[in-house]
């Protein structure tokens, strides 16, 4: 994904969160940690075991989303 050319810029003043599963089939893992060292702030949460799409259900990720909206610290 990232391979093929970035479709957006890192933005320094945009908090961004970025959550991948171990187990994606779709999605690289270490795309998550690419993006992270490049937009700097990035809270990366990680998974295993939820694929491609049960990692919106994922109660880690959802804890996550909650407090990155918030405006929380990263926990």
């Amino acid at each position: 994904a990232l391979k093929a050319g970035q479709a957006w810029q890192p933005d320094p003043e945009t908090a961004l969160l970025t959550a991948y599963d171990d187990d994606d089939p779709m999605v690289h893992p270490e795309d998550g940690n690419a993006i992270a060292a490049l937009w700097p702030g990035t809270r990366l949460v990680r998974t295993s075991g939820c694929g491609h799409n049960r990692i919106l259900g994922d109660s880690t990720v959802i804890a996550a989303t909650v407090a990155h909206m918030d405006g929380s610290p990263a926990q």
